[in-house]
């Protein structure tokens, strides 16, 4: 099991407890139905990019990439979506 505590922040910003950004949710409505997407940072990136901007402060849910497998990861997240979505 993953535990994660986060919250949304305005616009579309999933944040966890410290402030720090783990992805975000976009929604858009297209011929009557809502289409959501999210991204989430797995984790940091070999090569991470630079923001002079103090407001971006990305965090990550796993500390490197051996720790979980994308593909794991998300078929745990659609489970729990699909399992909980009422």
């Amino acid at each position: 099991h993953y535990h994660l505590f986060c919250h949304l922040k305005w616009p579309n910003d999933l944040v966890d407890q410290n402030g720090y950004k783990l992805g975000g949710i976009i929604c858009h409505l297209r011929n009557n139905f809502v289409v959501v997407g999210i991204g989430l940072n797995l984790f940091p990136l070999t090569n991470p990019l630079h923001h002079d901007d103090n407001t971006f402060k990305p965090a990550y849910i796993f500390q490197k990439s051996e720790d979980v497998e994308n593909s794991v990861f998300l078929e745990k997240l659609l489970c729990y979506f699909l399992e909980n979505r009422f």
